[in-house]
């Protein structure tokens, strides 16, 4: 069970795109196929970008869909190498940090409060208590499962995008 969870949260897909450029060009070509924010025509055409910040020694990118708003959705977070004249953009596909936190502080404050439940009121004072708690907890694997499920196809977009600006 608690590995399940763990791999909800904190699985991270290890991703690596090889560029048919130089790292200039390719530092280059990523960040012209990339939105640094949303604007109104964006939203107007209704079609996903790519967002994010692209230098040659941070890459940080993620799907943004204006009619669905899932901060759940996987981000790409890399950095391009060069090795052997062979330019590569390598990183990891995952859920962002922040909510991996706010999910982690979420989930130990559940059990946290059911072990309070559970000493201090006792078991004589009934279980009230200690059904609130799984039920939050319960709502909190939930909404992650709801927001993975919402963005089952951002990895493989995201994946194409860079792929496709990387290559000739």
């Amino acid at each position: 069970m608690l590995r399940w969870l763990f791999g909800i949260l904190y699985a991270a897909t290890p991703v690596v795109f090889a560029s048919d450029y130089d790292l200039e060009t390719s530092v280059a070509r990523l960040a012209a196929a990339t939105t640094r924010r949303l604007v109104l025509r964006d939203y107007l055409m209704a079609l996903p970008v790519m967002v994010g910040k692209v230098t040659a020694a941070h890459v940080s990118l993620y799907r943004r869909d204006p009619l669905l708003r899932n901060l759940l959705g996987p981000h790409f977070f890399g950095r391009f190498a060069q090795d052997e004249g062979q330019v590569r953009l390598i990183g990891v596909l995952t859920i962002h940090p922040y909510f991996k936190v706010l999910y982690a502080i979420s989930f130990g404050l559940c059990l946290i409060m059911a072990l309070v439940s559970l000493l201090v009121l006792g078991m004589s004072d009934g279980w009230l208590p200690l059904y609130i708690c799984a039920g939050l907890l319960c709502l909190s694997i939930g909404l992650v499962l709801v927001g993975k499920w919402l963005a089952r196809e951002d990895s493989t977009w995201l994946a194409a995008r860079i792929q496709q600006a990387l290559r000739k």
